[in-house]
């Protein structure tokens, strides 16, 4: 029978997850990425797979459990945190020196300041327009190496360094899912080995925690005090209501015939003609079946043997 894990229900989806992370680029889609591994392992847990059909209620229970914990930490996610398009953009600075009074100048770039670009595009619209696709003229003012403070224009050109998620990359994605899947896997695969084991040790009580494992000697007890209640001319009522009792825990007291030999022990004796009970025997039910509890006594003359 084929085994239902997550590990081997995530191998049949894992090509459908490849295709769609295979057109993302890095950094600028990673929370796009992040976004999609974890709506496919989401899927994993709790869509309508072989793994959740073959999970029982408790199973089912403890991996709920696992989930929410799960949950609250993806809470904590670098990508909510972060803009992670805005890191893919590299910006540089030119010095237009087309368009900037007094020629050449040498500029000390970490004392220049940037007028923001709405500003400077509302004071001279065409600066937005005079430039190529992915560059923005804006004006900057900045201390030239003999201390004076002059106005220069600056071209600010923004490039996207992102690239194509590569197949290694991938490969790196599918594999922390299959540790994911293999982690569960384990944990459930413990849960239910223990559970077993705990099972088993209830019914090996259950078998074995009974008044002819435990207490052999009370059942003797009541065999002598049936014997008695058998030879006896008048009806004992407490006798009567202790082995009516037994019947309660599935203990029954019966008397030698034919077909209740096999309850029985033969003992010779040569003070008997025939076969005579000594002892009646207590017998129980085990899943449907007879069994001896306490072996009952015949005595049989020595000639018989």
């Amino acid at each position: 029978m084929k085994e239902n894990t997550l590990t081997s229900v995530f191998s049949q989806s894992e090509e459908s997850l490849r295709e769609e992370l295979k057109m993302k680029y890095l950094p600028r889609d990673y929370a796009e990425i992040q976004k999609t591994v974890n709506q496919h392992i989401y899927t994993l847990l709790a869509g309508d797979n072989a793994f959740n059909l073959s999970l029982n209620a408790s199973d089912a229970e403890m991996l709920n459990a696992a989930l929410r914990m799960a949950l609250s930490f993806q809470q904590l996610s670098l990508a909510e945190t972060i803009d992670f398009k805005a890191l893919s953009v590299k910006t540089e600075y030119e010095v237009d020196n087309s368009k900037t009074a007094g020629g050449n100048i040498d500029i000390v770039k970490d004392t220049i300041s940037l007028l923001p670009t709405v500003i400077c595009a509302f004071i001279n619209p065409w600066l937005t327009l005079a430039v190529g696709g992915g560059t923005i003229l804006v004006k900057r003012f900045a201390k030239t190496k003999n201390g004076e403070r002059q106005e220069v224009l600056v071209k600010e050109k923004k490039t996207d360094i992102s690239h194509q998620i590569s197949d290694n990359e991938i490969d790196a994605i599918i594999e922390s899912i299959y540790n994911i899947c293999e982690e569960i896997d384990g944990i459930i695969a413990k849960i239910q080995r223990d559970r077993a084991d705990i099972l088993a040790q209830m019914q090996y009580k259950v078998d074995n925690c009974t008044i002819d494992h435990m207490y052999p000697q009370i059942l003797t007890s009541i065999q002598y005090l049936a014997k008695e209640q058998l030879e006896s001319e008048t009806e004992n009522p407490n006798i009567n209501n202790l082995i009516f009792s037994l019947q309660g825990y599935g203990y029954e007291v019966v008397e030698y015939n034919p077909s209740t030999a096999g309850f029985f022990i033969k003992k010779v004796n040569p003070n008997v003609t025939e076969e005579s009970m000594y002892l009646p025997a207590i017998i129980k039910d085990v899943k449907g079946t007879k069994v001896v509890a306490s072996e009952g006594i015949v005595f049989i003359p020595a000639a018989v043997q």
